[in-house]
């Protein structure tokens, strides 16, 4: 297990010294410090526990498994999942590990195919006479 340091040079004044990742699952998510506060001569001392909790941030953006899609569809595939889209986040946590998917289609697109969750589907049955490029592209981005 990976050890953080905490630093008091007699300011009272706790620092760390090294970066925290919550995402980063070497580190631990909380630390319990004992301390110990003494007078100017030292001869009297008290002790306290400061517990240390991480917090995650919303840090990562998704990752999709593919940059790319490339489907090939046959005639009328009305409500027949084209492609279900695999997207993740490194964020620890919920809200920000939560991904939405956002269809940003041309005005051809926007008719002709559908994205509920993560899934695409045909809004209508497509025919062999359809011969348009669609420009289509999907977003995945964090809800927070």
């Amino acid at each position: 297990m990976l050890m953080m340091r905490f630093q008091s040079l007699y300011s009272g004044v706790i620092t760390i010294s090294q970066p925290l990742d919550y995402d980063d699952p070497a580190i631990p998510h909380f630390w319990i410090l004992k301390i110990r506060a003494y007078d100017n001569d030292r001869v009297h001392s008290t002790t306290g526990t400061l517990t240390v909790i991480l917090q995650d941030v919303n840090d990562n953006p998704p990752q999709c498994t593919q940059d790319r899609y490339v489907i090939e569809l046959p005639e009328n595939p009305l409500e027949t999942r084209l492609v279900s889209l695999i997207c993740t986040d490194k964020d620890g946590t919920d809200p920000n590990n939560n991904i939405t998917y956002h269809l940003i289609v041309d005005k051809f697109s926007n008719e002709i195919f559908t994205l509920t969750n993560n899934e695409i589907k045909p809004c209508d049955p497509l025919s062999c006479q359809l011969s348009v490029t669609l420009a289509t592209i999907i977003c995945s981005y964090h809800v927070s």
